[in-house]
């Protein structure tokens, strides 16, 4: 049988089977394997101390990365509880800042969504000022400043964080500081802990008194208004370094309680004279 006859008489036969044929070409998207995403999702949160529930107050997130085209450079940052962010895959170093507490941590983000939690090891102090004991807090605008509780080589310490207000509030990594509290001539000086996970609330003790400071050429004359008062720690002569320098006019100190030496200085005259200063009393 040709060819030409045995093509004519199974086209017959699948007619008579009713059978049909269908043409099947593989097409491009059957050949390709399911596409892999190149980005994967970061999901970091923070915690004061391992197992507390996440912080729900503003954390400073900043991601870097550390391997590919973009190396060294940040590629991600925000401001908020949390941070959610999609990403090429590789490894990148998160950074997150909550008050003056610091977390880093180098990461990999492979093949499943990364969820980070930033731990600070960091807990929190509260503190106002009172003059002497039994006074109210003060609620004038104080200068705090937080110092590190060791010295540097060169017997310094080092400024931590600096607040101005009537009280003020710090987040610090755990261990010990030392907090100053400046009002008018007087500097309160503290030593505190910080425990991580926990908040400590301070009141601290100026201890101070006030002295109204003036010199007259006569009994019963006016004050004189042109001098110049500094006051130097008790033993001193006079030269150095003043802890207070009081400007023509102002005539009333607030110090801690304790011994002084007062300097007047008006043109070339010169007039010393030691004080002492009671805390919680007013005192000429």
């Amino acid at each position: 049988m040709g060819f030409g006859r045995l093509l004519r008489f199974f086209c017959v036969l699948s007619l008579g089977l009713g059978l049909t044929s269908v043409a099947w070409t593989p097409t491009a998207q059957s050949q390709q394997p399911a596409a892999v995403s190149a980005t994967q999702t970061l999901h970091v949160s923070a915690v004061p101390v391992r197992g507390a529930a996440p912080l729900k107050e503003s954390i400073a997130y900043a991601v870097i990365a550390l391997d590919g085209k973009k190396r060294g450079q940040l590629v991600a940052e925000h401001i908020g509880p949390s941070l959610k962010v999609d990403l090429p895959k590789g490894r990148y170093r998160i950074s997150a800042i909550y008050g003056s507490a610091e977390s880093k941590a180098d990461v990999v983000l492979d093949k499943e969504p990364l969820f980070h939690q930033a731990i600070f090891n960091s807990g929190g102090i509260s503190m106002e000022l009172i003059p002497y004991f039994g006074a109210k807090p003060i609620q004038d605008d104080l200068e705090w400043i937080v110092w590190t509780f060791g010295k540097d080589s060169s017997g310094n310490r080092w400024e931590v964080a600096r607040s101005v207000g009537p009280t003020s509030q710090f987040t610090l990594p755990q261990g010990y500081y030392v907090v100053t509290a400046k009002h008018h001539d007087a500097v309160a000086k503290h030593t505190i802990e910080v425990t991580a996970g926990i908040d400590y609330n301070y009141t601290i003790n100026l201890n101070a008194g006030t002295m109204r400071i003036y010199s007259t050429v006569a009994e019963g004359a006016q004050p004189d208004s042109t001098i110049i008062w500094k006051v130097y720690p008790y033993g001193s002569d006079g030269s150095g370094e003043p802890l207070v320098t009081k400007a023509p006019g102002e005539d009333t100190l607030l110090l801690p309680e304790g011994r002084y030496l007062l300097v007047g200085h008006n043109g070339g005259k010169q007039i010393q004279k030691e004080i002492e200063v009671v805390s919680g009393k007013k005192s000429s």
